[in-house]
């Protein structure tokens, strides 16, 4: 069994711009024959947005 944990970012018609939505994904997956299977996903919005300003990290 594998366990994948991802942020996906999901579009409309798979095109960049607004109304997308950004969600944290769980993945499992389990071998059959000479590959993997997904057995199971789960899904969701994240509790607070993400910071990606490059002075996110900085103390005042």
């Amino acid at each position: 069994m594998a366990v994948h944990l991802v942020e996906e970012d999901i579009r409309p018609n798979g095109v960049g711009g607004s109304g997308g939505a950004r969600v944290l994904a769980t993945n499992i997956y389990i071998p059959v024959g000479e590959g993997w299977k997904l057995f199971g996903h789960h899904a969701s919005l994240p509790m607070v947005k993400r910071d990606r300003s490059p002075n996110h990290l900085q103390m005042h």
